[in-house]
């Protein structure tokens, strides 16, 4: 019976292990474990003793902390290109210039959205920022320039539509 990678959530310390798979054709994979163990406070609630596992292989980590630290990190780097490809304009073009405006556009607005949060939407408590992430989702952000856009006669493909504002169309 193959061992399970669920056991390292049973640790007590924080440590270093190995885990080995196999395959139907009997073929090995080995990765190294780095196990987290500790007490860590998500946004807004209170610290609770938690596990957390991370497999890795290539290169030797220089402490637990430090792998915790940089997958933290990594995650909010790929939250930040999921949400930019979210505001990304969606075009057929293969002008690079033109692509590359729509890509900072999507950043821009990813950043106004967190600069909303810091400054207007965040809430201060005994000297630590609270985010309030739920007040503005990025998404409803988003839909609501989409309105505003289309109300001002902005029409999804980008260009304003002729026959809309009472002309003809070329």
């Amino acid at each position: 019976m193959p061992v399970s990678v669920w056991r390292f959530f049973a640790w007590k310390r924080s440590g270093w292990s190995e885990h080995r798979w196999r395959d139907e054709e009997g073929r090995f994979a080995t990765v190294a474990i780095c196990v987290v163990h500790g007490s860590f406070a998500k946004r807004g609630k209170p610290r609770r003793t938690q596990t957390l596992v991370y497999a890795y292989w290539g290169f030797g980590p220089r402490s637990c902390a430090w792998v915790r630290e940089t997958c933290r990190l990594r995650f909010a780097i790929e939250t930040t290109y999921r949400q930019m490809n979210q505001a990304r304009i969606r075009t057929c073009t293969r002008d690079p210039l033109l692509r590359l405006l729509f890509v900072g556009l999507a950043l821009i607005l990813r950043n106004v959205w967190v600069w909303l949060h810091l400054m207007c939407l965040a809430v201060s408590h005994r000297g630590r920022v609270e985010l309030r992430l739920e007040r503005l989702r990025f998404r409803r952000l988003l839909v609501w320039l989409q309105h505003y856009a289309e109300r001002r006669g902005l029409r999804q493909g980008g260009a304003e539509s002729g026959a809309a504002n009472g002309r003809k169309a070329p």
